[in-house]
């Protein structure tokens, strides 16, 4: 039998031990849940994921980086992260003095959003100005 100290216990790592059938349970669960999020999401960046409805709309309504940028936020976030949450983080220019305090949006899923949106647009550039040189030609 093959057994070592982890994690500050004495382990069985033997094929058939209760620890190593539990780790192989766990991975499979992982693989599953990772199944299940790639058929409705598209990882845009950074192990952020947009709804893939969404996404999918985003990119064929879309002519500008910002106006694709708009519509992934609304396949990011869900309504109700959005409501509670600036963009930058600060209040907003309204009388009422209240909610001083906002909570900005998640800065790594911004930027993979803004950082999608800018490559997605100079590839749609660099696309159109190829088929206008091929059809000068």
């Amino acid at each position: 039998m093959k057994k070592r100290q982890y994690e500050g216990k004495v382990i069985d790592f033997s094929s058939n031990s209760d620890f190593l059938q539990k780790r192989r349970q766990d991975f499979n669960k992982t693989i599953k849940q990772k199944k299940k999020i790639s058929k409705n999401m598209k990882n845009i960046g950074n192990n952020v994921y947009c709804r893939k409805i969404i996404y999918d709309s985003a990119l064929e309504a879309s002519h500008k980086s910002t106006h694709l940028a708009r519509r992934l936020l609304e396949g990011v976030f869900n309504h109700d992260a959005m409501m509670g949450c600036t963009l930058t983080g600060q209040a907003p220019r309204t009388k009422d003095k209240k909610s001083a305090v906002v909570n900005p949006l998640d800065q790594q899923a911004k930027g993979a959003i803004v950082e999608f949106a800018m490559h997605t647009a100079v590839q749609e550039c660099i696309f159109v100005k190829i088929i206008l040189i091929c059809q000068m030609i």
